[in-house]
C-alpha cells in the first residue's frame, strides 16, 4: 500500500469503523463513500473504491447518492469528489470496465491496451473469414459492438454515471405535479434543449425585493417542484421553516429562494426573526399551499412551539416508482433503436 492508503487505513482503525463493513457504526443510514463524499475526501474515495470495491451505487434514507452529497456541500473540494464519484465510481463504469477486463480504476492506456487486444479477436472482419456460420457471425458482431460502446464510454465519456437523487430532477418532480402546473411533461419533452435549458435554470419567483412583480404560474410552479425535493430529502417527518433557505441552497445551488419582503439593516431582534418568519410561512402557503402544509410542533419539556413545512400528498416512494417507469420506458426505447 502507499502512503496515502496506509493513512486511511490507520484512521478507520482509529475510529472504530469497520472498514471490512459497509456501514458506519454511528450511523447505520450512510454507507463510507457517503460519509467521505460529505467531506470531501477524494483519496479516502479511491481507497474504498479500490481496496473493498465500493462504488457509488447506494442511496441513502434522502435518496442521495454520494455525488450528490459532495455536489451539495458546494466547495472546490467537494466539486473534485463529485467528479471523481460521477466519473471514477459509477456502475456505468464499472460495467464497462467488465467488458474489457480491466479493474474499475484502470489507468488510459491499461483501458486501451485491453480493447485492442480484444478487438483483435472480435472485429467483425477478421472473424469473416474465420467463421461461415450466420448465427455465430451475428454474435460475433455484438461482442464487438459492446465492446467499442465500452470503449469509447471509458474513453470519450470519462466512464461518467447517472447517480442523482430522482427528486433533485426538476422535470421530474414537473411531471409529478403534472395536475396544476402550467409546464405539463409532454409540453417540456417537446422543448428544444435550449428552452428546457432556460426552463430549469430560471429564478423561481422572482427574487427583487423592492418591487417584486407577480409570479407567473410557471414560477410558482418551479417553486413548488423544487421545494417538494428540498421536504423530501426528511421524508414525511418534513422540515422546520428556519432551515427551508439553508437546506434549498444545498439542493438548488443555481437556484436562490425567492426574496419575499425586505429585510431589516443590522441585527434583528426576536420580534423581526419572528416576523420573517411570519411572511415566511405566509409566502410557502400563497404559493405551495396545494402541496405543502405549515403545522405548528410543540418544543420538547418547555413552552412554545415551532413551524414544520410538510408535503401533503407527495411522497418519496412516489418519486421511485416514477423514476423507475421512465427508466423501464428509456430502456425500452434503447433496445428497440
Amino acid at each position: 500500500l502507499d502512503h496515502v492508503h496506509m493513512f486511511w487505513l490507520s484512521f478507520m482503525k482509529t475510529q472504530h469503523i469497520s472498514y471490512m463493513s459497509v456501514c458506519f457504526s454511528s450511523n447505520p443510514h450512510m454507507y463510507n463513500n457517503q460519509k467521505a463524499a460529505w467531506g470531501g475526501h477524494v483519496s479516502l474515495l479511491r481507497y474504498l473504491r479500490d481496496y473493498h470495491n465500493l462504488l457509488d451505487d447506494k442511496q441513502d434514507m434522502a435518496g442521495n447518492y454520494a455525488a450528490d452529497l459532495a455536489r451539495m456541500a458546494n466547495t472546490s473540494r467537494h466539486s473534485v469528489a463529485f467528479l471523481f464519484l460521477l466519473e471514477e465510481c459509477s456502475t456505468a463504469r464499472a460495467t464497462s470496465c467488465a467488458v474489457l477486463g480491466v479493474p474499475v480504476g484502470a489507468s488510459m492506456d491499461v483501458i486501451r491496451k485491453a480493447y485492442l487486444n480484444k478487438a483483435r479477436v472480435l472485429h467483425p472482419d477478421r472473424r469473416q473469414g474465420l467463421q461461415n456460420d450466420t448465427e455465430t457471425q451475428v454474435v460475433s458482431d455484438t461482442e464487438f459492438d459492446r465492446l467499442r460502446k465500452a470503449y469509447e464510454h471509458l474513453t470519450l465519456e470519462n466512464g461518467v454515471g447517472s447517480q442523482c437523487n430522482p427528486s433533485h430532477s426538476i422535470s421530474l418532480m414537473l411531471e409529478l405535479n403534472a395536475s396544476s402546473n402550467h409546464v405539463k411533461q409532454n409540453d417540456y419533452n417537446k422543448l428544444p434543449n435550449d428552452a428546457k435549458e432556460e426552463v430549469e435554470s430560471a429564478p423561481i419567483i422572482p427574487n427583487d425585493c423592492d418591487n417584486p412583480p407577480t409570479p407567473t404560474t410557471q414560477d410558482v410552479d418551479l417553486f413548488k417542484a423544487r421545494l417538494l425535493a428540498v421536504l423530501l430529502e426528511y421524508g414525511d417527518k418534513g422540515l422546520s421553516l428556519c432551515n427551508i433557505k439553508k437546506k434549498w441552497q444545498q439542493v438548488w445551488p443555481d437556484a436562490p429562494f425567492p426574496q419575499f419582503a425586505n429585510t431589516s439593516v443590522g441585527k434583528p431582534n426576536n420580534n423581526k426573526q419572528q416576523k420573517r418568519k411570519g411572511k415566511l410561512a405566509e409566502f410557502i402557503k400563497s404559493n405551495a399551499g396545494d402541496v405543502v402544509d405549515v403545522v405548528k410542533k410543540e418544543l420538547e419539556n418547555q413552552n412554545g412551539y415551532y413551524l414544520v413545512v410538510v408535503p401533503k400528498h407527495l411522497r418519496k416512494v412516489h418519486v421511485e416508482e416514477k423514476q423507475r417507469v421512465l427508466s423501464f420506458q428509456e430502456h425500452h426505447v434503447v433496445e428497440k433503436v
